[in-house]
């Protein structure tokens, strides 16, 4: 019989030596936590807890819309020198946990102001299923069979402490990643597919546009739906949210020749609103929209990429100044 096993994996330490400097992470001056899974056993899970201070000398700092996960720029892991589950950043990762969750997780940023040993800290569910699939044998399917792997790595990208909170005014910066593991034991996964959010497009969002298109990914790929990420992404602090993007829409022609409209061209509020149904009523962050294909969350919706000529994401959008779109695709990939 299958068991559900939880254990401590590792840790590391971050610390920033300025805010606009690339912390070192465990002794490594990249920025980058590299932490060894020895288990032999079916991943399910691996939970990231990231806990950490700050002191604020001077007046009330500017705090990224996302809070502190944005801290963490990338996620991924290395499995035999093959970099596999490409989950985006910090800020995108605790979106999809409140979606698959149906709430928020766990987040705390502190209160803007003077004051030393300022607290954050937040929680990301760095899950192997494939996102909210209802269907048992749908979400279980992408859960990671360790045993297929000689070396397995997780790897996590830290970026500068200004994406998280604005100016000069910071000191004595760090923070703990603690990394956690739910596995199965006694069963193994062969062949291994993979569900990533994988980062396909950026663009620009400076000069307004009609019906920009945006090529999506279809080989080798099966899609579930899009998560797009927007505002002023290179601004210090990162902003999310903001008036610019306006319609969105998704379309596709057939490897016979039919065009289909796999998403109508809609007000982003349209696609903000129903988000919810299903799931608490909850709703995304501003500045992140999910488009869902499979809104009964069962296989019958997902879109299989060789059966397309083109997949493309249509948007129309005012100007923002330093404005950016990401486009992020759910898929599972072999």
């Amino acid at each position: 019989m299958a068991q559900e096993v939880e254990s401590p994996v590792g840790s590391v330490a971050v610390t920033w030596a300025a805010v606009g400097s690339t912390p070192v992470v465990g002794g490594d001056a990249s920025g980058l936590a590299r932490i060894r899974l020895t288990r032999k056993a079916l991943l399910k899970q691996l939970a990231l807890r990231l806990s950490g201070t700050y002191d604020q000398s001077v007046g009330a700092e500017v705090q990224a819309t996302e809070g502190n996960p944005v801290l963490i720029v990338n996620i991924q892991l290395d499995v035999n020198g093959r970099k596999i589950r490409l989950v985006g950043g910090g800020g995108v990762l605790f979106e999809a946990n409140r979606l698959v969750n149906q709430g928020a997780g766990p987040k705390i940023d502190p209160v803007v102001g003077v004051a030393t040993g300022k607290l954050f800290s937040s929680t990301l569910y760095y899950d192997m299923g494939e996102f909210d699939a209802i269907e048992d044998h749908v979400r279980d399917f992408t859960y990671l069979d360790l045993a297929n792997f000689d070396n397995v790595f997780l790897e996590v990208q830290f970026g500068p402490f200004n994406r998280y909170v604005s100016g000069n005014t910071q000191a004595n910066m760090s923070a703990t990643l603690v990394v956690e593991e739910l596995d199965i034991l006694g069963i193994r996964r062969l062949p291994q597919a993979h569900f990533e959010i994988r980062k396909v497009q950026v663009a620009s969002l400076v000069n307004a546009q009609t019906d920009a298109a945006l090529d999506l990914v279809r080989r080798k790929t099966v899609t579930r739906g899009l998560m797009l990420r927007f505002g002023a992404l290179s601004a210090l602090p990162i902003t999310t949210g903001n008036a610019s993007l306006t319609q969105v829409q998704v379309k596709g022609t057939l490897n016979q020749g039919t065009t289909q409209d796999i998403k109508q061209k809609m007000p982003i509020a349209a696609y903000q609103q129903t988000v919810g149904v299903g799931r608490n009523g909850i709703s995304l962050l501003a500045g992140y929209l999910l488009m869902d294909f499979v809104h009964n969350r069962k296989a019958s919706g997902k879109i299989v990429g060789e059966n397309y000529t083109d997949l493309r994401l249509l948007f129309d959008n005012t100007a923002l100044a330093g404005g950016s779109l990401e486009v992020y695709q759910l898929v599972t990939a072999r």
